[in-house]
């Protein structure tokens, strides 16, 4: 009988209890939470977050836990097992008090920081398709930011990076 079979066997039986607990204890405290705004790039640590559909976000709704992605030319996700100075890359997410604008900061070892201004809700962007695990869509943040990706992650500018 493999184990599966077993379990079956037992649950058939009675002799497992699958019902949902009544009363619940906690089990462990979180001090701080890493949020990784962009994927593969160095974290973020918070001391609280949100937990949402599409992942966790900072309580102020900036952070957003694998909100953004670098891709090829091609459009195909990158990530630190084939670039892994990725994780050398600091991000930061800030709102500019004069304006209200969100904006992305980028900071790496031996690069002028880069400031990119994000999409706000309801702006027109251009949509593009992207192959990550499967088909979706994104926005690509201009070319500035994807000549900053290519210079320090494949030491040329025109590697097209985005």
């Amino acid at each position: 009988m493999t184990a599966s079979e077993g379990i079956a066997t037992a649950r058939m039986r009675g002799d497992l209890s699958w019902s949902v607990p009544t009363e619940w204890q906690e089990a462990a405290t979180v001090d701080k939470v890493t949020i990784f705004p962009v994927k593969s790039f160095k974290g973020i640590e918070v001391e609280e977050g949100v937990a949402v559909a599409s992942g966790m976000v900072s309580p102020d709704g900036l952070i957003v836990d694998r909100h953004f992605v670098v891709t090829d030319s091609r459009n195909r996700h990158l990530c630190a097992r084939n670039y892994s100075q990725m994780v050398l890359i600091e991000p930061e997410i800030v709102e500019e008090a004069s304006t209200g604008t969100k904006v992305l900061l980028l900071n790496a070892p031996g690069m002028e920081e880069i400031r990119v201004a994000l999409p706000a809700n309801g702006d027109v962007v251009q949509e593009e398709g992207l192959k990550i695990w499967s088909e979706c869509k994104g926005v690509n943040l201009g070319q500035e930011v994807g000549e900053w990706l290519s210079t320090f992650l494949a030491d040329r500018e025109d590697k097209g990076l985005k």
